[in-house]
């Protein structure tokens, strides 16, 4: 019997590295679990050519080192149809599917029968096996230190629970977070944009809002902004300090569903009710009442049921590509729904809305949590539902968009969900008993033009009893809830001053303070 070795394993390991190179470059930013399938798949794919060429060709050695070709150029083609139009080649013929493709499977066939042909594949295989070896083992290195740093960092304790002390014979209104993805605040709008949002803004006036206009967020990305209102303070003054060359996000997001306004508000006898989201870490899925779109018991495997994100991503890396391609640019044809994760993230940010409507019917005093991914990409919203195509301005099977067409898709997409927010908070109102706290704010803006343009954000206050001059317009996010508890359950609660910082996604914990220009009204 043939003894195992690495040899063995090298169809395997290339087929495993395109799954754990996308999971190694997003650590942190999905869950471990979405590669389960594709790797299954991918190594399924290994199994089965190493079958087909040892029937083929009567020669084990031969047959491994075939399919290590082929899953090589097969798992390829993506990036390497993508390298060539970055590389500045779009406008020629050649980087065109209809010619690359052919292109690309005769060199494959030619490699095949190269190999097929060698007469010693030791030379070949041996350096084969262990480029495979090193390779895989990169995405696995990092997807290690990773989970060894979040198992080190635990979750920063940011304040006692239970020290409100509200009046005895207080009704306890109930509290909506509506925080809406890289929404910006209406000044740059007009100046970046274009787009006057000044009836949106008017009419949440109408309905009692207090909209601060010269708000900026506190931090420049999700994770810092969450963690920071929702636990009452800077990052900076979290008891784990973070280095300004940290790379380990994960006990700020540890923090975002175990934080001290939902610990405060349960204390209470708060009821906690959750919106799916669609990013793991910013999920309450222990809440009292999770409202997910799939209830699926194997949804956290992700065994069954439709291509994530992370897969569709994954899928236009391969020789997939080419076909996904044609059928988004045919008019005869469109994507599958399983296939097309603008669609789930369409379906998503529908579902949240709707969810809001409805959650105003659950027991009350309750607080309502929810994280909606837009305005930010992807743009599949226009004026009118349907009027975005899924993925029109995220592939790249044509030209990549212009600034100025992204620009228009983002107002675009802001004028859309003004309406789905009106009618959320008007379903909200009605549906109440009593006047409900909402809070409607961006967690940071979307155009990176310049700091105080990516920290501008939408921020909206309606708070039923209380007057309207504890409240101003360059607030930021960590005072939100100060200003709620303040308000409504402890008049000891003070705020902190309103300071912003800028950092880069690469140095997420190197701050730079940002002051805040905004001229007033």
């Amino acid at each position: 019997m043939r003894r195992p070795r690495l040899d063995d394993l090298a169809p395997f390991l290339l087929a495993s590295y395109p799954t754990l190179s996308l999971l190694a470059h997003n650590a942190g930013e999905v869950p471990i679990l979405v590669g389960l399938r594709p790797l299954l798949a991918s190594l399924a794919l290994a199994a089965i050519l190493v079958l087909l060429f040892t029937a083929i060709l009567r020669d084990r050695d031969k047959a491994l080192l075939c399919t290590s070709l082929t899953v090589v150029m097969l798992l390829s083609y993506g990036h390497v149809y993508s390298g060539l139009k970055l590389a500045g080649l779009s406008g020629t013929t050649l980087v065109r599917h209809r010619y690359l493709l052919p292109v690309y499977l005769i060199v494959l066939a030619a490699g095949l029968v190269a190999a097929s042909r060698l007469r010693r594949i030791e030379g070949v295989a041996r350096p084969l096996s262990l480029i495979a070896a090193v390779v895989a083992g990169l995405p696995l290195t990092t997807l290690g230190m990773y989970t060894l740093q979040s198992a080190q960092s635990g979750t920063a304790p940011a304040g006692p629970a239970c020290t409100l002390s509200p009046e005895q014979a207080t009704t306890f209104p109930d509290i909506y977070l509506i925080v809406m993805d890289a929404y910006e605040r209406d000044d740059v709008l007009l100046q970046v944009h274009g787009y006057d949002n000044s009836p949106f803004l008017r009419e949440l006036e109408a309905m009692g809002f207090y909209v601060a206009r010269g708000s900026l967020s506190n931090y420049g990305y999700t994770v810092l902004t969450f963690a920071s209102m929702l636990n009452l303070d800077y990052v900076q003054a979290f008891p784990d300090r973070y280095d300004p060359e940290s790379q380990n996000r994960w006990g700020l997001a540890q923090m975002i569903p175990d934080n001290r306004v939902r610990r405060e508000l349960e204390c209470l006898g708060y009821h906690i009710v959750a919106i799916e989201t669609g990013v793991f870490w910013t999920e309450w899925s222990d809440a009292d009442y999770y409202l997910s779109m799939d209830e699926s018991p194997f949804r956290s495997l992700n065994i069954i049921g439709e291509a994530s994100r992370f897969e569709a991503l994954l899928l236009d890396t391969t020789i997939v590509r080419a076909a996904l391609d044609w059928i988004r640019i045919s008019r005869a044809a469109q994507v599958p729904d399983s296939l097309d994760p603008t669609n789930q993230h369409r379906q998503r940010v529908l579902f949240a809305f709707d969810q809001l409507s409805q959650a105003a019917r659950l027991p009350s005093p309750k607080f309502v949590y929810a994280h909606i991914l837009s305005p930010h990409s992807p743009f599949v919203f226009g004026q009118e539902e349907s009027a975005a195509r899924p993925g029109a301005f995220e592939s790249e099977f044509a030209a990549a968009p212009s600034e100025d067409e992204d620009l228009g898709a983002y107002a675009r997409q802001v004028d859309f969900l003004n309406d789905r927010i009106i009618n959320a908070v008007r379903s909200i109102m009605a549906s109440s008993e009593s006047p409900p706290v909402i809070v409607i704010t961006g967690d940071h803006g979307w155009v990176d033009r310049n700091p105080e343009g990516k920290l501008s954000i939408l921020h909206a206050y309606h708070l039923p009893g209380i007057a309207n001059d504890l409240v101003y317009p360059t607030i930021s996010p960590v005072n939100s809830f100060r200003l709620i508890f303040r308000g409504y359950f402890d008049r000891r609660f003070e705020l902190l001053d309103d300071v912003s910082y800028y950092s880069s996604h690469d140095r997420l914990f190197a701050f730079t303070e940002v002051s805040n220009s905004w001229p007033g009204p």
